[in-house]
């Protein structure tokens, strides 16, 4: 229902792990609702209690795996990626080899074809075809990809990260797709042995001298022709970029509340205790106010360093949250962001821990190195590739019926955001960093009840996070399994701003 299918790979290893569990049904597979026309003429989703229909169950009925038009929603890839005939693993990557499973209890793999590529940091570096797939029900085969060889034995040097992927397509055509459909993929980490990568925080941190001004109540950190400029008044980081740019509408600050998703709790219903909702809304992790404890100019290593903290809460017990950054300002231009965060008593299983930020409306193409290119969220994620993905903030956008949380991506290396000539804010993660971009913010999301009350905002809100709540399936089963809650009563996390 909504945003959802979280854990549906923990279901699949049981399946796979005991003979006597086949699986389930997708219930439902397709959601109920009505296409009816706004008052703008754009058309949406209606559902109980749009047509003074009473009693109703509001969205309940809106809880497919497709929209009602049976488009597929994001989930559907997992489910189709789990549920594929073949499964790769690695045999012997440093001499290429591979072994090629076939999944199937009754039919040969010969109906497929198979393609492979190796990229590192997301370019391709080597690419083939796979022999044919002639593996009898349950067999496997080993496979040496000839091409990759010289980079997977040393003989060839890579500089970054890299990754075997692997495609696989149907031969002829069938009654439920034409010949050339894609059927499965699969992806595995390449032991590539590498060269130094450049750093993903920017170029030669050591070279050079950072500055340090203090005028009209601001802190100024300058690097070259970058600065970061910091306002006391509130403790906010107001601008960064070269002269004649500011890549920020307003930095960063403590981001723990996403739009319910449906398996959060359905907002039009009445809020069982057991549900997360209604405790988040209890501690009004929705209407968050902060207040400056302190800003002050340190030193780290022979570096200036800007420390800000933060107190937050949606209900006046500022004890609640605890933010500190600290921002240090290399040489090169690259701005490290160091955070810590603490509960306070009785706050524990968040929506989110991350941090927000508004960015010019021009920056709206998109670039990430990570998990892709569908939203992907801590329990629902095996189905996506680390690659090089590209795309808009505005194509980031999942229209659920209810609106609701979307967007997520991660184990994200690092993002650009630029505009169309290329400029732009690039972040990258300590190692790694979730993030969202949207035209939205949460409360837009939350206070809308139907896609057509959605009107998109011209900046660009930025969720960099240290981590998010899974999904679940808690809108009629299981609630997020604990790994994938957010139970820690302290979190840190790092990510680095440069200028693209």
């Amino acid at each position: 229902m909504g945003n959802s299918n979280g854990s549906l790979s923990d279901y699949w290893a049981a399946f796979e792990k005991y003979p006597a569990l086949q699986g389930g049904f997708i219930w439902e597979w397709v959601e109920h609702g009505i296409r009816q026309s706004a008052p703008d003429d754009t058309t949406y989703w209606a559902y109980g209690g749009d047509f003074d229909d009473v009693p109703n169950d509001a969205n309940f009925c809106t809880d497919g795996i497709v929209w009602p038009d049976r488009t597929p929603h994001p989930a559907l890839n997992e489910f189709k990626y789990l549920a594929q005939p073949v499964r790769v693993e690695a045999a012997n990557l440093k001499k290429g080899r591979v072994r090629i499973v076939n999944k199937q209890d009754f039919v040969g793999l010969d109906w497929l074809r198979g393609e492979w590529e190796l990229a590192c940091e997301g370019e391709v570096l080597a690419q083939g075809k796979l022999p044919a797939l002639e593996i009898a029900p349950g067999a496997s085969l080993e496979v040496t990809l000839e091409e990759a060889l010289p980079w997977l034995n040393g003989k060839e040097r890579a500089a970054g990260e890299c990754f075997l992927t692997f495609r696989f397509y149907q031969h002829s055509a069938t009654l439920w797709a034409p010949a050339g459909y894609e059927v499965g993929w699969a992806q595995i980490a390449a032991p590539v042995k590498q060269q130094a990568a450049k750093t993903r925080r920017g170029g030669d941190k050591e070279k050079g001298s950072v500055e340090v001004a203090e005028q009209d109540g601001q802190i100024v950190l300058r690097a070259g022709a970058v600065e970061a400029t910091f306002e006391r008044e509130h403790g906010l980081l107001v601008s960064f970029g070269q002269p004649g740019q500011n890549l920020l509408v307003r930095g960063p600050l403590l981001n723990i509340w996403r739009a319910a998703t449906d398996n959060d709790g359905i907002k039009l219903m009445e809020q069982p205790e057991w549900k997360v909702l209604p405790r988040w809304l209890a501690l009004g992790l929705d209407k968050l106010l902060y207040r400056l404890d302190s800003i002050r100019l340190a030193e780290e290593k022979g570096a200036p360093v800007v420390e800000v903290v933060h107190h937050a809460s949606g209900r006046q017990q500022w004890g609640d949250f605890t933010h500190v950054q600290r921002f240090r300002l290399a040489p090169d231009g690259s701005l490290a962001v160091r955070n810590e965060v603490r509960l306070g008593d009785g706050v524990s299983d968040l929506p989110r821990v991350g941090v927000s930020l508004v960015l010019p409306a021009a920056l709206e193409q998109l670039e990430w190195f990570g998990r892709g290119p569908w939203e992907n969220y801590s329990d629902r994620k095996a189905s996506t590739l680390v690659a090089r993905h590209r795309s808009t903030v505005s194509e980031q956008y999942v229209p659920y019926v209810m609106p609701q949380e979307h967007g997520q991506k991660s184990d994200v290396r690092w993002l650009a955001l630029t505009d169309v000539r290329g400029d732009g804010l690039r972040v990258a993660g300590a190692p790694t960093v979730e993030f969202s971009a949207s035209h939205f913010t949460a409360g837009d999301l939350f206070q809308a009840r139907h896609t057509y009350e959605l009107t998109p905002r011209p900046e660009v809100y930025l969720n960099l996070d240290a981590a998010q709540r899974g999904l679940g399936t808690a809108s009629c089963g299981p609630d997020t399994l604990p790994e994938y809650c957010l139970l820690e009563s302290v979190y840190h996390f790092e990510y680095v701003l440069g200028v693209k």
